[in-house]
């Protein structure tokens, strides 16, 4: 009889210890928020804010991100589908003001929702809809800022190179110019130092998921800085446009200094994802040899995206 009662207390005890941990298990709890923090809301007021503020002369910017957030990026997306099973396939870039009065980024995750019948283009539809309770967004103490980390200029002396000048850069030696979506560091710094001539003429920038899971793959990487640009006028796909600029980075010591965030740049990065992309014919040929990013600009490719017409 002890012994029955023995095994009953210890069944009993296991069932309540199972009954424990189920409900400390995490709960899938929805939240309308981006990928890099901001509640759909906010992210609505931070759009205005910037087309109330940058009228005149938007000052040049860069937003960093790390390695872990970059992953948990992927990572999230790669588990996720729209609201009738659709496909996610990347993340579109929206300039903001923060209530701090600081030019930065929202990343805004989309899913395939058809084709445009006037364009033929694929519609990246944007979408807020992401469990609060994943990786990407409980973030422990002394990890990575999900907002971002903000510089305006090359003074932050954290390796924004896409600030300095080089008419021979050596990156571009393992670049080959007549590949899509490849960006030289020579042309990529004169993105940069064409921002700000005039006028915003854009509102966001659509980038393919594939691309980002790349580059979340490479060990070498410590993170990504995403810089505002603009476009040259010989731009054969977007002449004059703004737009961003992706950029990885790493850690590395020079002349006795550690820089923690320095870019570079190496097409063999991603050099797996566009082979693939042209084999699959999902991409043209380049039309000249200048080897620009490709991203789909807002203007002209509009469909999908939410914040565009928020005003001011």
């Amino acid at each position: 009889m002890k012994k029955l009662t023995l095994l009953m207390c210890s069944i009993s005890a296991l069932i309540v210890v199972n009954a424990c941990a189920q409900t400390h298990k995490p709960e899938i709890e929805i939240s309308q928020i981006t990928l890099n923090g901001f509640s759909q809301d906010s992210a609505i007021s931070m759009v205005k804010r910037f087309n109330r503020t940058n009228i005149r002369k938007p000052i040049m910017t860069n937003v960093w991100f790390s390695k872990e957030m970059l992953q948990n990026v992927v990572s999230l997306l790669g588990k996720e589908k729209g609201p009738k099973g659709e496909s996610v396939d990347g993340i579109r870039i929206y300039y903001a003001t923060n209530p701090a009065g600081q030019n930065t980024v929202l990343l805004v995750s989309t899913y395939k929702a058809g084709t445009d019948p006037k364009t033929k283009k694929t519609i990246h539809q944007d979408y807020f809809t992401h469990n609060i309770n994943d990786a990407l967004f409980t973030i422990s103490p002394g990890s990575y800022q999900i907002n971002g980390d903000i510089c305006t200029d090359n003074s932050c002396g954290n390796g924004a190179r896409l600030y300095e000048i080089c008419k021979i850069c050596n990156e571009d030696s393992n670049c080959d110019p007549t590949k899509p979506h490849y960006i030289s560091m020579q042309y990529a710094q004169e993105m940069v130092w064409n921002f700000g001539n005039g006028l915003i003429n854009t509102q966001n920038e659509w980038f393919d998921l594939d691309m980002l899971s790349e580059m979340a793959k490479s060990k070498r990487f410590n993170g990504i800085r995403i810089y505002f640009g603009k476009r040259s006028n010989l731009d054969p796909i977007y002449p004059g446009l703004d737009g961003f600029v992706i950029v990885t980075t790493e850690e590395r010591i020079i002349d006795g200094k550690k820089i923690a965030r320095r870019d570079y740049l190496d097409c063999n990065e991603t050099k797996h994802y566009f082979e693939e992309l042209l084999l699959s014919n999902k991409l043209p040929p380049a039309k000249t040899d200048s080897g620009q990013d490709r991203g789909e600009q807002c203007q002209p490719n509009c469909q999908g995206s939410s914040l565009s017409d928020v005003g001011q």
